[in-house]
């Protein structure tokens, strides 16, 4: 019986090579188990540009921007801003919470180079303007799950935790978070840019190249 047992063993062994032997002395090694690959981000969108050279009223198209987003109930932050005359880039991220595991995110990247505060007289008064060649860059992207109050990740502190995120996303909530909220943030967002565009009014104050 013995005999049966060693000859069922070496079996299964076959293929495998000698037996390495394990060194005394060697710290003992410490076993990481795999995780899944995983993104904050379910998916991003495609995003708008706008690209346009003449004066315009640079301090009003800022306030345009975040004033529409904050009329949506974005949260708006500005992450970049550089100026490096007569260079001058920004971005404007503005975030909305629409559950507890969803979270909307717009991008707006700026980016002109030109000359600033210009005297012109605009109805009647005098008015700091900019003539510049600028292009402006509007991105979208739906966060799930989005970080916490410390923004500090969730649902990825093991494996467990991640493969569990991966099942839920793309098994029970990919239908919803593509019909949803991709679709009402890829119509909101063009809707921001045509209102910049319809603010810039190319055909009065420039020409887009």
């Amino acid at each position: 019986m013995a005999e049966t047992r060693g000859g069922l063993f070496r079996l299964f062994r076959r293929g495998k090579g000698p037996e390495e032997v394990p060194d005394e002395k060697a710290p003992i090694p410490i076993h990481t188990p795999s995780a899944p690959a995983y993104s904050p981000t379910f998916g991003g969108l495609f995003p708008a540009r706008i690209k346009f050279k003449g004066l315009y009223d640079l301090d009003g198209l800022y306030r345009l921007m975040a004033n529409w987003l904050r009329q949506r109930r974005y949260e708006v932050y500005e992450d970049l801003y550089k100026s490096k005359p007569p260079e001058l880039e920004l971005r404007i991220k503005a975030e909305r919470k629409k559950t507890g595991f969803v979270m909307e995110v717009i991008t707006i990247y700026y980016h002109s180079y030109g000359d600033y505060d210009i005297d012109v007289m605009f109805n009647g008064k005098k008015k700091k303007m900019t003539n510049a060649r600028m292009t402006i860059t509007i991105g979208g992207e739906i966060k799930a799950p989005y970080e916490d109050i410390f923004g500090r990740a969730r649902w990825t502190a093991n494996a467990v935790e991640r493969r569990l995120l991966n099942l839920f996303r793309n098994w029970f909530m990919k239908r919803e978070l593509e019909s949803v909220y991709w679709d009402t943030l890829y119509y909101e967002m063009w809707k921001l840019h045509a209102a910049i565009k319809e603010f810039l009014k190319y055909e009065g104050k420039g020409n887009a190249y």
